[in-house]
């Protein structure tokens, strides 16, 4: 007996799938694409505010200066350290505590709501694409790590495979080699958030992670 029909089971009948491209039921109101545009806005401002700050900050206690000062004994003795070796290494750590504080403050509303502060200022959360709530976990893991971590791997075969086709050693200087890479970033962005036209109105990082934005 079907337990959803009521009629008998029949052998005989068409297998039921469930098409991942297809708009959610009307249980559950998907997100605005222009709702979702806002709040992305404005969670990458809160990010770019904060590394801008971090950067001021650490030029203010003249980081930068205090490194390019060091010669190569007084990093543990190794001839090979410099300062500037030093100083392009130090170069990663405002980007790093730029992701750790924004998670950080948007950790209590992922868990709680699935909002970061700009999907709570519009009113749209992240569930699962079943309509319940999506764990935080999910989404950390899933949609703001896996997602990244895949299409860095697309961007930078993309570019092996092309630079061989094309000799990245045609390129003259480091500013081509640059806009290279940046051009094939750009694209890998689009990547991710083209797929938002579809009926289902999600983007990569979305089917990654098994989630939908839909309304608060």
């Amino acid at each position: 007996m079907d337990s959803h029909s009521g009629a008998p089971d029949n052998p005989y009948l068409a297998p039921k799938t469930t098409i991942a491209d297809i708009a959610p039921s009307g249980e559950i109101e998907l997100a605005g694409r222009f709702d979702r545009l806002c709040a992305s806005v404005l969670d990458h401002l809160i990010l770019v505010a904060t590394l801008i700050l971090i950067f001021l900050i650490f030029f203010i206690m003249g980081v930068s200066e205090a490194i390019r000062s060091l010669d190569s004994t007084t990093w543990l003795g190794l001839d090979t350290w410099k300062g500037s070796s030093l100083l392009v290494l130090f170069s990663f750590v405002p980007p790093v505590l730029t992701v750790v504080f924004f998670f950080a403050i948007n950790f209590p509303l992922l868990r709680k709501h699935g909002q970061t502060l700009g999907k709570y200022v519009f009113k749209v959360r992240i569930v699962h694409s079943d309509g319940m709530p999506a764990g935080v976990w999910q989404i950390l893991l899933r949609r703001y790590l896996l997602t990244p971590i895949v299409l860095l791997i697309i961007m930078f075969g993309l570019i092996f495979i092309i630079g061989i086709l094309m000799g990245l050693a045609s390129l003259e200087g480091s500013n081509e080699v640059g806009a290279f890479i940046g051009m094939h970033f750009y694209f890998m962005v689009l990547v991710d958030i083209l797929p938002i036209f579809r009926a289902s109105r999600k983007c990569l990082h979305d089917t990654l992670a098994d989630t939908v934005v839909v309304r608060a």
